[in-house]
């Protein structure tokens, strides 16, 4: 039933489905709709954007796959859980990813024409394995397979800004944006292109919007005090970072630290770092954004031995070195060239 719908509402709005999709939807395996109503609430979750959310997802994608244990997307949408478990510090990446490879590895086998988890495994290449060639593939069959895809779209822009590619990235997002115009989710990512583009201006304006529409957006908050920081407006990247916190319930982060040490706050960046390079529970700390912080100080030592344990530990972040603007005073170092041979990146 869900997939004759979903060739019915594909007619009406000329979706351009792929033949071999096409061809899928009336032999897909037939999903119990206890497991269906599980899996929409487990990607509600994910809308939220908390480390909460992100936890609690995981149980609603676990109940599907209990409830129908041939569920394929239930399966893609848990490889997408503990991938967002490293992305949000709510596991450590070597905990994470090995546990969304099985999932999305579980779903290809269960239906190998489902894009979703496609994606997913696209990610686990791209943050966890450096294998850039393999991620690319992975995320260009997830859109060939459903071009609407708006959340492939949005993964496949963060790989192409991580590449250096912008105009490509830029292109990608707002394919996702098309496909979902009214997602804060993909608008926040529309940002982050123009941030790592450095066209700071357009991210700004683009992140005032979607404060605008909603001012709890916490992510939105942290990277336009990314944002103000590279434009060395200390005072309102500080007042974005506070509300940020607030938001999230902490204080001390690494924005913060890392605004202190642009603006010559020495010692207050410094007393932050002795808070955050402390070892919580779950054994997650931000090496790769402490490395960050410790290069604008002009330590380059503790930099570079920070960024080691990004690598060691599989720093979800550690991606976005290539063109990350916190980067610059390592860029010189011949260290840093080596290390973005180190994780593989193209044209190092």
């Amino acid at each position: 039933m869900q997939d004759s719908v979903a060739l019915d509402i594909a007619s009406q709005v000329n979706a351009n489905l792929t033949a071999e999709v096409r061809g899928a939807l009336g032999s897909h395996h037939t999903v119990k709709p206890e497991a269906y109503e599980a899996y929409l609430r487990g990607r509600g979750e994910i809308e939220k954007q908390t480390q909460a959310s992100i936890r609690k997802s995981a149980g609603y994608f676990q109940q599907a796959i209990d409830l129908d244990p041939f569920y394929a997307a239930g399966h893609a949408g848990l490889a997408d859980s503990y991938s967002l478990m490293a992305n949000y510090s709510v596991i450590t990446p070597r905990e994470a990813f090995p546990r969304a490879e099985a999932a999305a590895r579980k779903a290809l086998e269960m239906d190998p024409l489902l894009p979703e988890p496609h994606a997913s495994l696209a990610v686990i290449k791209h943050h966890f394995y450096w294998d850039w060639s393999g991620a690319e593939a992975e995320y260009r069959r997830a859109v060939e397979l459903v071009p609407g895809f708006s959340m492939a779209h949005l993964r496949y822009a963060w790989y192409l800004s991580d590449c250096g590619r912008h105009e490509e990235a830029l292109a990608e997002i707002r394919k996702a944006r098309d496909s979902d115009p009214l997602s804060l989710i993909i608008r926040n990512n529309v940002g982050r292109v123009f941030y790592f583009w450095r066209r700071y201006d357009d991210a700004i304006r683009e992140l005032q919007n979607i404060l605008a529409i909603d001012p709890n957006r916490i992510f939105a908050r942290f990277l336009l005090g990314a944002a103000y920081e590279q434009k060395r407006m200390y005072a309102e990247a500080i007042a974005e970072y506070r509300r940020g916190e607030e938001l999230m319930g902490i204080s001390g982060g690494t924005g913060l630290a890392s605004t202190y040490a642009a603006s010559g706050r020495t010692s207050d960046a410094r007393r932050l770092l002795v808070e955050l390079e402390k070892v919580p529970e779950n054994g997650v700390v931000d090496w790769y954004y402490i490395a960050a912080i410790y290069g604008t100080l002009g330590d380059k030592q503790q930099a570079f031995a920070w960024l080691e344990r990004a690598y060691e530990n599989r720093d979800y972040f550690l991606t976005q070195i290539r063109v990350d603007p916190r980067m610059d005073p390592l860029r010189s170092d011949p260290r840093f060239a080596r290390l973005l041979v180190r994780i593989g990146m193209p044209g190092a």
